[in-house]
């Protein structure tokens, strides 16, 4: 029996605010979060199933800030404050998924 699994990997995606913006609201201060680093951590399984047919998939979990009880639902995200006990958690993001045919 073939191996459909053709390829495996781990995929590392970073973004934070720069500049002045980071030091505006800081978690540490119980701030919205403007020195938060958001990190994305997925897995890349490429699955080849014939010289025909593929699949890639990429599910993808991410860190979040956690915001207190009390500010939570504030629509203006200036107005949130971080929960300075436990600021950050991990959620599922997103899932991608792309089928390939060759003629």
């Amino acid at each position: 029996m073939p191996l459909i699994l053709n390829m495996a990997g781990i995929l590392v995606e970073t973004q934070q605010n720069i500049g002045s913006v980071a030091t505006m609201s800081t978690m540490e201060n119980g701030g919205w979060g403007s020195d938060f680093t958001k990190i994305r951590l997925g897995g890349l399984f490429y699955l080849k199933f014939n010289e025909q047919h593929s699949l890639t998939i990429i599910p993808q979990i991410a860190t979040r800030v956690r915001y207190s009880d009390d500010s939570v639902k504030e629509l203006y995200f200036a107005n949130r404050k971080t929960d300075t006990d436990s600021p950050i958690y991990y959620d599922f993001d997103r899932i991608a998924i792309v089928y390939t045919y060759n003629f």
